[in-house]
């Protein structure tokens, strides 16, 4: 729990050649530990939780609720794309809430794809609409991973699974961006231009 208050987020990757990426920067911090901790602070306890694709200490969701409030911010043409996405396919959003509201958690396949538009990107995530449903819902703070079956994710509402401790402090700007510039400073020592305003 320490190494993630210091670092403030450890990112998730998929690439598996040694071992995934949290795993080895909790190695590279710690030396020998057991990866059955990070599973207990995971989903029993409960202190950490996957946001996005990093595992974040539950305690500093206030800062993540102001930036999941805002979700997708901007007017450029990836926001832009996002809130059409959302709009045109108010009936998968429906779908996917209403089937974690009754049976949650779910794996992404327990869905059925509904989408009236398609999500079109030139990745792997092209027509994919499930999955960018859910990533999306998960950015707003709707949905969130809470648990793992092997490396599939395990999807549920978002409030459902915290506990009771959860901070629920609704956070001024000044005040995130003072979090954020003190997340970055304790774990690099460096605050970027972006990360400080």
């Amino acid at each position: 729990m320490t190494v993630a208050r210091r670092l403030g987020r450890l990112q998730l990757d998929p690439t598996n050649v040694v071992a995934r990426s949290h795993l080895l920067v909790l190695w590279s911090r710690l030396g020998s530990y057991d990866p059955e901790n990070l599973e207990r602070l995971l989903w029993r306890e409960r202190r950490l939780l996957e946001h996005r694709a990093f595992i974040v200490p539950t305690e500093e969701l206030p800062v993540y609720r102001w930036f999941m409030r805002r979700f997708p911010s901007g007017d450029s043409a990836w926001p832009r794309r996002v809130r059409t996405f959302l709009q045109s396919n108010a009936p998968l959003r429906r779908h996917i809430l209403t089937r974690l509201r009754h049976d949650g958690p779910l794996p992404s396949r327990a869905f059925e794809d509904v989408a009236d538009a398609s999500w079109r990107s030139r990745g792997w995530t092209s027509g994919r609409n499930v999955g960018q449903m859910l990533e999306f819902l998960s950015a707003r703070g709707e949905v969130r991973v809470t648990g793992r079956e092997g490396g599939e994710r395990l999807w549920d509402l978002a409030d459902r699974s915290l506990p009771r401790w959860t901070p629920h402090d609704r956070l001024s700007e000044p005040e995130v961006a003072r979090r954020v510039v003190e997340r970055s400073l304790r774990a690099h020592g460096v605050v970027s231009r972006p990360n400080a305003r």
